[in-house]
């Protein structure tokens, strides 16, 4: 508050009377009737108390004028900021410097001892010998992290907040150029420059998310160029997305090109990020994975060779072995090639149905597995891991099956190729059935045959040249068709393989 000190004045001890007087004495007298008085218009005060109905409303204490005095005795008198278009609130402990005008108390500035001290202190610097205040709350949620306060050079001008933010407005000058006004708006992880140094300016913003909301429309516009960088550019929009340029480049050659035609995980939708030439690869291949198939199967049923006559070979039989084998040469390349999958485009990917891409393979047409082996495609990538597993065992099923047939098949070719015995075809048939996990296989012609009197390994030769024992000529078949089956599953899971490798790209 406003006070006056008054201090009097000190002269001659004399008596006023009417003699003469001399010009000392003179002197002396008016020195004796004056006295020096100071007005006091600002004096500093301590923030005792923080009006919580009333925004930027504190109590406080005269450092000087009232020193000493209890809270109760200031309790109702307040002060309100000067200005309140510009203002920093204070908190309690803090000193600032307060004024009077029409009764009212208003404060004009913070006082600080030590200004590396962002919310420097003070407490009881305005009773420093009774009635001191034991709570050092800084009033309301307020806590105080002790932040670190800008930097500055010559010539700034500094917003100081309170939790580490700040308003600078700087240049570069001490970087060289005269005309660079700077304006920084820092709040630590994010910051604003807003520069113009000489004939430039540059706008920069820095911070883990950028939003930019508008109400209606957000316009972009350069008279140069307009960079977009980032892992991952998306554009979404509730109607259309319109491109209109003289020239278009999609450059992707270090990245991926993605097509989401149709939705991704949704519960209608058995559609899955792949490689976007897949569909037509697999169409282009489904015939001659077909042709192979057949050839396998053809080259089955040839190992127990037709007949012309009555024990006579077909000399036919020979040149279709070399014709099957010449075509399994000249395919093998193109199967390999195939069902490793490098042949992928893994630059362009986009969502393609999983139900199209097993029946452009032909998996939907497999036929010859046991129903009880069989997958549901739309239940295949729900667990990958389990669904790779349970196609290796079926593969190794069939393997399994694939090698007891083998021992039975050549129990046969050594009959009809002139060797082996009665005894040995038995001992190939009791091998196959003794086995519970191989296909049933009715012997009963075949056993009767060798059962009568004094069957020789040429009678069974050529009851096998006339046809005989078809039985076991439909196992060698199927047999080999379910080996195949077996195999084209393994595409599926190179195809699991590059699902998880488009959702990680």
């Amino acid at each position: 508050m406003a006070y006056t000190e008054t201090k009097a004045g000190s002269g001659v001890d004399k008596t006023f009377d009417n003699s003469f007087i001399t010009r000392n004495e003179l002197y002396a007298i008016l020195d004796q009737l004056k006295e020096e008085s100071k007005f006091y218009e600002l004096e500093v005060f301590e923030v005792v108390e923080i009006n919580t109905t009333s925004i930027g409303e504190v109590i406080g204490r005269y450092v000087f004028s009232e020193q000493g005095s209890s809270v109760e005795e200031v309790q109702d008198r307040t002060f309100l900021p000067l200005n309140s278009n510009i203002i920093q609130y204070p908190l309690r402990g803090e000193l600032w410097l307060g004024m009077s005008y029409r009764g009212q108390q208003y404060y004009l500035a913070r006082l600080s001892e030590n200004i590396t001290d962002v919310n420097f202190q003070k407490f009881n610097e305005s009773t420093i010998s009774e009635n001191q205040t034991t709570n050092f709350s800084r009033g309301g949620d307020f806590i105080d992290i002790k932040p670190i306060p800008a930097t500055i050079d010559e010539g700034d001008t500094l917003i100081q907040g309170r939790f580490g933010n700040y308003i600078k407005l700087s240049s570069r000058q001490n970087e060289g150029p005269d005309d660079s006004s700077r304006i920084t708006i820092n709040n630590k992880k994010s910051v604003i420059d807003l520069e113009s140094v000489e004939d430039s300016a540059l706008i920069g913003m820095s911070s883990d998310s950028i939003i930019i909301s508008a109400r209606k429309n957000v316009d972009i516009v350069a008279e140069g160029d307009v960079f977009i960088n980032g892992n991952s550019v998306t554009v979404k929009n509730n109607e259309a997305v319109n491109i209109i340029t003289q020239q278009l480049v999609t450059d992707y050659s270090d990245g991926v090109k993605k097509d989401i035609s149709d939705k991704l995980d949704d519960i209608d939708s058995d559609s899955k990020l792949l490689p976007e030439n897949i569909l037509p690869m697999a169409r282009a291949m489904k015939e001659p994975i077909a042709m192979i198939n057949n050839g396998v199967i053809s080259a089955a049923s040839k190992i127990l060779p037709p007949v012309i006559g009555p024990g006579i070979p077909n000399p036919l039989n020979l040149s279709g072995h070399l014709i099957d084998l010449q075509f399994f040469n000249d395919q093998l390349k193109k199967v390999k090639e195939f069902f490793t999958f490098e042949w992928t485009d893994k630059k362009e990917w986009k969502t393609v149905s999983l139900n199209q891409l097993t029946e452009a393979l032909g998996l939907n047409e497999l036929n010859s597995l046991p129903a009880e082996n069989m997958l549901k495609w739309d239940e295949f990538f729900d667990d990958i891991d389990a669904a790779k597993t349970k196609v290796a065992n079926i593969q190794a099923q069939a393997a399994a099956t694939a090698i007891a047939v083998a021992g039975l098949n050549a129990a046969f070719d050594t009959i009809q190729q002139g060797g082996g015995s009665t005894e040995s075809i038995i001992e190939a048939l009791d091998a196959y059935e003794a086995d519970p996990s191989n296909p049933p296989l009715d012997t009963t012609d075949i056993r009767a045959v060798i059962a009568g009197k004094g069957v020789e390994a040429d009678d069974i030769k050529r009851y096998l040249d006339f046809g005989g024992s078809p039985q076991v000529r439909e196992l060698l078949i199927s047999s080999k068709k379910t080996e195949q089956d077996a195999q084209k599953l393994s595409s599926m899971g190179i195809i699991a393989d590059l699902i998880n490798e488009g959702k990680n790209l």
